[in-house]
């Protein structure tokens, strides 16, 4: 009896919190259709990440991606990190010519330049 409590408690939240998004994503819709959006295009491409991951799963970003949005840093930073191990080898990706990262393969690269 008392798990059978817990389990549908548990339920409600999770219904109220998907509510919750659905309620904010059609908010968001409503107001890109009627021009009404302020976001600027960081914060744009954050929420195309963050839409993308929820639907297809992890998604993976280039090189010159992590550079410029994730890391901050140059090619050649880049290219030594990879060397030094701070950043791991990327991977090949079926319809991508350029290798590819997951966004958290450079959490030690994050850490590592904040360090510096």
């Amino acid at each position: 009896m008392f798990i059978k409590r817990i389990k549908l408690k548990i339920l409600n939240l999770m219904s109220n919190k998907i509510s919750l998004i659905k309620k904010g994503l059609l908010n968001l819709i409503n107001n890109i259709d009627a021009g009404n959006t302020n976001l600027t295009e960081e914060e744009s491409d954050e929420l195309i990440n963050i839409l993308n991951t929820f639907n297809k799963g992890n998604t993976t970003v280039s090189k010159a991606y992590a550079c410029e949005r994730i890391l901050h840093i140059t090619n050649n930073q880049f290219k030594y990190l990879l060397a030094k191990g701070v950043i791991p080898s990327g991977r090949k990706e079926y319809g991508f010519k350029e290798l590819r990262w997951k966004r958290e393969d450079f959490n030690d690269a994050i850490e590592y330049l904040k360090k510096k």
